[in-house]
Order: C-alpha cells, then structure tokens, then sequence
C-alpha cells in the first residue's frame, strides 16, 4: 500500500504539467466487479494510465509508453505494463495511442510475454464536460471491462 501511495503522489506530480483525465469507473472482470480510479493523459512523448481498482481485492494497473511521434495525432508507443493484486507482474507493451485533443481519445496495446498477448483497449468520447470512459483488457478467455467518466484538468 505504501508504495501505491508514492506512486500516486508521483503521477500527481506529472499532472502539474501534462494533459491528463482523472475517472471513477464501474470494472467487471468474470464474475468478480468494483469501483476504481483511475489517472491517464500524456505529457510529450510520455503516455500513462494507473488505474487502481477495489474487488475482492485491491488491484493497480500502471501503463507507462513512450509515443514515437505526436500522441496528439495519434502515434505508436512502446513502453510496460504492470499490474498487482497479490504480487506484481510487468511486461512490455506495443501499440496505438490519440491523447490530448478535444476529439474522442483512443489507446489500443498488445501486452506481451507472461500476459500472454493480452489486448488492451480504452476510449475517451467527450461528454458533457469530460469524457465517458470505456475500458477492455481481453486474452484467451478472459475479459475485464470498464466503464467509467473522467474529468479533464
């Protein structure tokens, strides 16, 4: 828990000077649901997520890529994912990312190595002030969605 606190204190840091959403969501994973929080935007080149979700128990996803052209745009990104429950597992990541326009904002990876090609995918749409939130981490016969609402700052 003391290390998810200081990461926390650290993205809020790289809020102070990035293009950045902070969310509530409703998560589904099988059988298993809770509410999170949730932290993403880009600063650069830099591309993050951390999402931090309260099930059965508390799980932490940190998604941290750096984007090969403008995330603006829309670029390709390479960077980790990391996720924790009971112990912590990081892999690579590869794939697609639009953030920072006023436009529906778009990240689509492939998580590689022990997460056996897991594709994750998450859609920003403008609405109402922020934007509706929409979340799918899917491998060979698992899905966990989200559906959420953030709020850009």
């Amino acid at each position: 828990m003391k290390k998810l606190i200081i990461s926390l204190v650290a993205v809020f840091s790289l809020n102070s000077y990035a293009n950045n959403m902070v969310g509530i969501n409703y998560n589904d994973f099988d059988s298993i649901d809770g509410f999170g929080l949730s932290l993403s935007g880009s600063s650069g080149s830099f591309v993050y997520d951390v999402d931090v979700v309260d099930m059965e128990t508390t799980v932490d996803f940190t998604h941290v890529g750096y984007a090969f052209g403008d995330v603006s745009e829309g670029s390709f990104y390479l960077g980790f994912a990391s996720v924790s429950a009971d112990s912590r597992e990081t892999e690579a990541e590869i794939g697609y990312v639009r953030r920072g326009s006023d436009d529906v904002q778009f990240k689509v990876g492939l998580l590689l190595g022990d997460f056996e090609e897991t594709i994750d995918a998450e859609v920003q749409i403008p609405y109402a002030g922020g934007n509706l939130e929409l979340g799918l981490l899917h491998d060979d016969g698992d899905s966990w969605v989200t559906v959420g609402y953030s709020w850009n700052f």
